[in-house]
């Protein structure tokens, strides 16, 4: 019986070390490549651009982002 709960208990911490592996190289990948910085200065410059006027899109001019995306829900 000893041997059966030693040997289960490997095979769980092996287990967790499995798992624990990629989720490592995940958490690297995303800080590394800075997806989460491009992302909070995109959502910036849509701002940005929400808050300029005479915005010209397909040669139809609009006064800001919003009277654009009003057009669109209209339009759709």
């Amino acid at each position: 019986m000893k041997k059966n709960r030693g040997i289960t208990q490997i095979a769980l911490i092996m287990s967790i070390l499995v798992i624990l592996i990629p989720v490592g190289v995940t958490v690297n990948v995303i800080i590394n490549s800075k997806m989460l910085g491009s992302a909070k200065n995109e959502s910036q410059k849509w701002k940005e651009e929400a808050t300029k006027s005479n915005i010209v899109i397909d040669g139809e001019e609009y006064a800001n982002m919003e009277d654009y995306m009003q057009d669109m829900l209209e339009n759709y």
